[in-house]
């Protein structure tokens, strides 16, 4: 189809963009430029709910084709340093069980995320059941769309407490151990200090 195309040939300059001006960012930076980049972005699905789109003289198919090729570009630059992340948090010999955890749990919060919109769109009275002249269930659309846009932008106030200010191209050190400074192992180190100590040096 069109739009599939349309987003192949996006998703790969959005890959072109990443790696010729963003790959020496700092992970925070980087991190910080791609969410809003994609949380503004989300914000143009508004316009279509809206019917402000129509007003600018936009046809609802250009808006969602235009829209669907900016979203897929910044989705690559938002979506590539959290993969680089992720891959760099692996200790060494730990590779598979750390990435599969670390997905695991990406997969857990995008499920979860999915859950709370669809409890959203109950709240906003959004519940289209495929019945004739209701284009009322719609109405209230748009403002599922910008919770759903703003939302996200909620723990970035999170990233330069727990995401290491260092470029993307550097090695993220101390990750000799694949629990060190975790709050189970800081609560052991308290509660047992001297088990502790032993369980590390097996680890190391």
């Amino acid at each position: 189809t069109v739009l599939g195309l349309t987003s192949t040939v996006f998703s790969l300059l959005g890959m072109v963009i990443y790696n010729r001006w963003m790959q020496n960012w700092r992970y925070p930076q980087i991190l910080l430029v791609g969410n809003i980049l994609n949380s503004s972005v989300a914000l143009l699905s508004c316009l279509v709910f809206s019917r402000w789109n129509l007003r600018l003289g936009l046809s609802d198919k250009f808006f969602v084709l235009a829209s669907d090729a900016v979203q897929t570009v910044v989705f690559e630059i938002a979506w590539l340093p959290g993969m680089l992340l992720i891959s760099q948090l692996c200790p060494k010999g730990r590779e598979a069980t750390m990435f599969a955890l670390l997905a695991g749990m990406a997969n857990l919060g995008s499920g979860l995320g999915q859950y709370f919109g669809a409890f959203v769109l109950l709240l906003l009275g959004v519940q289209p059941n495929g019945s004739e002249e209701e284009s009322a269930q719609f109405d209230r659309l748009w403002i599922a769309a910008l919770v759903s846009a703003v939302g996200p932008l909620l723990p970035l106030s999170l990233v330069h407490k727990m995401v290491p200010d260092v470029s993307q191209k550097d090695t993220i050190q101390g990750l000799d151990s694949s629990t060190h400074g975790s709050p189970w192992a800081r609560f052991r180190a308290w509660r047992w200090p001297q088990e502790a100590t032993t369980a590390s040096t097996h680890e190391l």
